[in-house]
């Protein structure tokens, strides 16, 4: 047996290094420059990545030198995974990465294998380098997770530890019990993270921020913040009962059901003062988390374009126009989403400067936009100055069965199965049930024990192409988009190539229910 598992390791050993076996170093920093760019904490330099010929630590970083040194053999032992070795290795380096842009890391140097403390005092430390590293994999497009007990038992195997006790080195199974936790906690906060998403693009933005915050406690990340900010920020404005604001922002994905909403008429019509209070503190929210976010990276332009639509809603129009001349006015980004983005929330600090005319000039330029979603807005905002009186043509509301060929017994739940069930404590009065069918998934927010929102995700049994042609799509990562049927209560979700990957359907309970 013993004489197996020695060949199978040197089999591993001649197996070409990730398909780059003339540059292993430059392939390991290419993957740790999309590791650091995915995380965007750009306040700590990224590190400097060294291959040594030794067998003991796997991955170590110097904190000192800034510098992660990886063993030629656990590069080796990536390379074993063929076509997933590259996975694999985001799994090592961005565990290091956390340890690297971690504030609170105060050991000289860290061992991806091996501990210098006693193994109980820096469990945790490791694990939560564990469930970061794989969050941030995950973020940068690696699919690592489900590998994890896999590399652990190659690991033991080639570096010929296991079944030995050695002082400083955990067992394989304390190693793969820690993996179990991580596993779990990792997979939940990935679930949660495109969970916000889809509650994001159906509107259902209190409860989008109930999920990021829950990852907020264990990651620390850019996108995290600006998405925290957006969705505070959108929270504020659909708070009032009134229509106070009439222009469109660039970060609304649907503005439909505010405009229509009926506008403070002139004299004694009333508004309610714990609103605007409510509101006005989740703008200040959303204000304080772009703040998080550019601290993490000065050059997050998104996040300062959304900082700038925060102190126009606020109304601190002589702070919004310091904030666009010092962060915003010089930027020529490639990006043309985001420069017409840019001019519209420019157009609305102009019409609320009395600079009608330069408002009408943008919005205009903006009906040409290849975005739907930015001509729309751009509509909405030229009938808000009565520049246009008509609603024709302007974003509406998607009619989901004028054109989804999808048979309604498809998408049925399957109500037989015997589910499984779990329960996440949100924060101390928020949790969230989980309930597993055999194909869909079902997500119970309850608050103070009365149920407010179902959404049902829900696998289809076949894929159906849909002809996505002068829809509202939304882009929702993954290389999938997704769009919002709320006279339905339904959304689908589309990858590229036009096809539904499942759908969404989803309950709002008006009032508290058990």
């Amino acid at each position: 047996m013993k004489r197996f598992q020695f060949l199978w390791i040197i089999s591993i050993l001649s197996i070409p290094v990730l398909g780059i076996a003339s540059n292993p170093q430059k392939t390991a920093q290419k993957v740790l420059h999309k590791l650091y760019m995915a995380n965007g904490n750009f306040q700590r330099k990224i590190p400097t990545i060294e291959l040594i010929n030794q067998q003991q630590n796997i991955a170590v970083y110097i904190k000192k030198k800034n510098l992660i040194q990886l063993e030629i053999k656990a590069f080796q032992l990536c390379s074993s995974f063929g076509k997933d070795s590259l996975d694999a290795l985001a799994f090592i380096l961005s565990h290091e990465l956390v340890h690297a842009i971690q504030p609170s890391n105060n050991v000289d140097e860290t061992s991806f294998i091996s501990y210098h403390k006693s193994f109980k005092s820096s469990l945790e430390i490791e694990r939560n380098a564990d469930i970061q590293g794989i969050f941030i994999s995950y973020l940068a497009g690696y699919k690592t997770i489900h590998m994890l007990p896999e590399i652990i038992e190659r690991m033991y195997t080639i570096y010929q530890l296991k079944d030995k006790i050695i002082k400083g080195y955990p067992t394989e199974l304390e190693r793969k019990t820690a993996a179990e936790i991580v596993i779990s906690q990792a997979n939940k906060l990935i679930e949660l993270f495109e969970l916000a998403n889809e509650l994001h693009a159906i509107s259902q933005f209190q409860y989008a921020i109930q999920c990021l915050e829950y990852i907020s406690k264990y990651y620390h990340g850019k996108e995290i913040y600006n998405n925290l900010g957006i969705n505070y920020l959108l929270l504020g404005i659909n708070i009032p009962s009134k229509q106070l604001e009439s222009f469109v922002y660039s970060i609304e994905l649907d503005f439909n059901i505010r405009i229509k909403k009926p506008k403070p008429a002139r004299g004694d019509d009333y508004i309610d003062p714990l609103e605007i209070l409510e509101q006005q503190q989740h703008f200040r929210k959303a204000k304080d988390y772009f703040q998080k976010a550019k601290k993490l990276d000065p050059q997050y332009y998104h996040a300062d374009l959304n900082q700038f639509s925060t102190y126009i809603m606020l109304n601190e129009i002589s702070n919004a126009q310091q904030y666009y001349n010092d962060h915003l006015k010089l930027i020529k980004s490639k990006d043309v989403n985001f420069t017409d983005k840019l001019l519209l929330t420019k157009g609305i600090l102009s019409a609320k400067t009395t600079h009608k005319q330069e408002a009408i000039t943008i919005w205009t330029s903006l009906l040409n936009s290849k975005d739907l979603i930015l001509r729309s807005q751009a509509k909405q905002n030229l009938i808000s100055i009565n520049v246009l009186t008509s609603l024709k043509n302007t974003h509406e509301q998607n009619n989901c069965q004028d054109f989804i060929p999808i048979d309604i017994n498809d998408a049925k739940l399957n109500i037989q199965s015997t589910p499984t069930e779990e329960w996440i404590q949100m924060d101390t009065s928020f949790q969230l049930r989980k309930k597993q069918l055999m194909n869909s998934t079902l997500y119970s927010f309850v608050e103070d024990g009365f149920m407010h929102l179902n959404i049902h995700r829900i696998n289809l049994n076949s894929n159906p192409k849909i002809n996505t042609k002068d829809k509202t799509f939304i882009s929702f990562g993954n290389k999938l988009r997704i769009m919002n049927c709320p006279n339905e209560n339904t959304a689908y979700i589309v990858n590229e190539q036009e096809l539904v990957k499942y759908i969404l359907r989803y309950y709002m309970f008006l009032s508290p229910n058990p």
